[in-house]
């Protein structure tokens, strides 16, 4: 699922020792717990990685990347 792949991504990042999950329902504890015993593909990784390259963002609140300004004229 997507809640997986978010995870995981999480999981994996140097520095992270736990995603925090906050499940509202009992299907969504049980979908984040589907993590426990897996871990991204390293080509996912390089996917993503492409995508955002590591360190270009930090925290959304700090929007300071040219992708995270750009305004559609029109």
């Amino acid at each position: 699922t997507i809640t997986q792949l978010a995870l995981l991504w999480a999981k994996d990042q140097p520095g992270i020792t736990a995603p925090i999950i906050g499940p509202r329902t009992m299907g969504h504890l049980d979908d984040a717990l589907g993590i426990l015993d897996k871990s991204l593909d390293p080509a996912d990784v390089a996917l993503f990685d492409e995508l955002v390259p590591p360190g270009n963002a930090v925290a959304d609140f700090h929007n300071s990347n040219p992708w995270m300004k750009a305004r559609v004229q029109g």
